[in-house]
């Protein structure tokens, strides 16, 4: 058995394997493993998350019969190699940048313009206190939500713009608790609001027009949107 991708899905799937007697190779492509809960166990308020990963790690090594191979790539190719009787694809999700005129040249130019994995990789730097700073989060699901909370807790003034009706769409109860309290906390929210452009630098353009006018906001920015991986495997055993 193969299973490619060592996040939480690949290493639960690859402990399980193991443990009922399959012999198992995990492809990790990163040089290391626990995925994504690892990169959001960084912003404070989420590092409970990392337990998991690492109770995973932990079962894992116990397991003679499961072999971990970090820096490898789950291609095509390498994974013919090992012929095995069963592949799952824990490949998982990653960020993408949503059509917003100018925002990939942003992200690679010294401009204050962040995704949530730039985010994540500078969280530690941030100052306790950001009174006077300004934000803006674009995307309210809970990835956006989860930027803002780390924002509020430094008094920066926040804006958080979604192009759907309302914030937390699909969110657990308690995470939509937590939306109704965001306005008490300074926090300005703006919905059905599509951003276009955001070519001239420190600037963001949104569809419609906030207050009748196009916005032109000199603030930071966390964008917080996901796609997910289709399977390379479904045709090719």
């Amino acid at each position: 058995m193969v299973v490619v991708g060592a996040g939480t899905a690949g290493l639960e799937a690859a402990c399980t394997a193991a443990e009922v007697g399959c012999h198992v190779t995990l492809l990790e492509k990163t040089d290391k493993i626990g995925g994504l809960s690892v990169e959001i166990s960084k912003i404070p308020a989420k590092k409970r998350l990392a337990d998991f990963p690492t109770y995973l790690k932990a079962r894992a090594g116990q397991l003679e019969n499961l072999t971990i191979l970090t820096n490898t790539e789950g291609t095509l190719e390498r994974v013919r190699q090992y012929h095995p009787h069963l592949v799952v694809n824990a490949t998982g999700s990653v960020p993408i940048l949503p059509p917003i005129d100018g925002l990939a040249q942003q992200l690679q130019s010294s401009a204050p313009v962040f995704s949530i994995l730039d985010f994540i990789a500078e969280v530690e730097r941030y100052p306790e206190d950001l009174s006077g700073k300004r934000v803006v989060v674009v995307g309210g699901g809970a990835v956006g939500l989860d930027v803002v909370e780390f924002f509020v807790s430094r008094n920066a003034q926040i804006t958080l713009v979604e192009m759907l009706p309302t914030i937390g769409n699909g969110l657990d109860a308690s995470s939509i608790a937590s939306v109704q309290r965001i306005p008490a906390k300074g926090t300005s929210t703006t919905t059905d609001r599509h951003c276009f452009d955001q070519s001239t630098p420190g600037r963001l353009f949104g569809q419609p027009k906030w207050h009748g006018r196009n916005a032109t906001l000199r603030l930071w920015i966390c964008m917080s949107w996901h796609e997910g991986i289709c399977s390379r495997f479904g045709r090719a055993f």
